[in-house]
């Protein structure tokens, strides 16, 4: 291939993988815009969630009250705790904007599933390598540790494909769902559908798990602002009841684990963090893309410059 066909050959490669990039761009567009409407959705769960917990706390302290609280003092309370509700109920509303919690806004680089599969099979292939020379102990250590990075590689590879395979069904069903839901359509119409793309994505929830516990842990704490806040609220009106009553109450609902997010909550978690495996998996072609543009950008450069040298020589 002489000069100008290899020139024009670049020209065309470079089209190609600007025109990739700007697929890719718009194929992350359309996960982002689902993974928004989920981190409504789990906002909202929330505050229903938060809600249901500050009344139920407030209903177990006036029950526990050391002194008899009249009507009107309920009464009073609980408007008050439901001024407290709908300011927090604000604060939460704008948790679906929040970036350091939903990296789908700027696209933050969470799982890399990618990289991590490149650097397993790199370290599969030292441990081969070292199978081929060491003690008995050493090589039945080392056997044990390659089953398990092999295994991990396959599950990893598996979870690649599933990404690149059910991207499009996640995106109809998402889309059909968000269509059932405004039009006040009963769940069960599409539990099957649910339960399809639940285990058709189950191998990529392995490795979302530093999406999952991040989500579930920003979510209570939200939750854990709401009943510290009620404290607060008790005290500022005059309600006496004993410190160790509510110091253990509000340990066992903020340090203990009694706030549990629902199973609708942890299966929305689960669809956002495959999403967000989505848009990784993209940032990953566009930066594959963006290699080769450069790469074949110096190369067109370095020939065409040639090019000019030769025709100044050949004049």
């Amino acid at each position: 291939m002489d000069t100008i066909e290899r020139i024009e050959e670049l020209k065309r490669e470079i089209v190609k993988q600007k025109l990739l990039i700007e697929s890719e761009e718009a194929k992350i567009e359309k996960v982002k815009r689902c993974c928004g409407v989920v981190a409504e959705l789990l906002c909202a769960q929330c505050r229903e969630l938060a809600e249901e917990v500050v009344w139920d706390i407030l209903g177990h302290m006036i029950e526990c009250s050391q002194k008899k609280i009249s009507g009107n003092e309920k009464a009073g309370l609980k408007e008050a705790v439901k001024t407290l509700l709908e300011h927090e109920m604000k604060n939460l509303e704008s948790l679906s904007a929040d970036e350091e919690m939903w990296p789908h806004i700027d696209c933050r680089i969470q799982v890399n599933l990618d990289e991590r599969l490149k650097k397993a099979q790199f370290e599969l292939k030292g441990i081969e390598n070292k199978m081929l020379d060491g003690t008995r102990a050493q090589l039945r250590k080392r056997a044990v540790q390659m089953e398990e990075m092999k295994s991990l590689c396959s599950r990893m590879e598996q979870a690649v494909l599933s990404i690149e395979s059910w991207e499009k069904l996640y995106l109809m069903f998402m889309a059909d769902m968000e269509i059932r839901r405004q039009s006040g359509m009963d769940d069960t119409f599409y539990l099957m559908e649910r339960e399809d793309i639940r285990r058709k994505l189950q191998t990529c929830f392995e490795f979302t798990d530093i999406i999952c516990r991040s989500l579930e842990e920003r979510l209570r704490s939200s939750v854990r602002i709401s009943v510290n806040n009620l404290g607060l609220l008790l005290a500022e009106h005059g309600f006496h009841f004993p410190k160790s009553l509510w110091n253990r109450t509000r340990t066992n609902i903020i340090y203990m684990g009694a706030i549990r997010l629902t199973e609708d909550m942890i299966e929305e978690i689960n669809r956002y963090a495959a999403g967000i495996m989505f848009i990784e998996k993209h940032l990953h072609n566009i930066k594959l893309a963006t290699d080769r543009v450069y790469r074949g950008q110096m190369e067109l450069e370095r020939l065409s410059g040639q090019s000019k040298t030769v025709k100044k020589l050949v004049v």
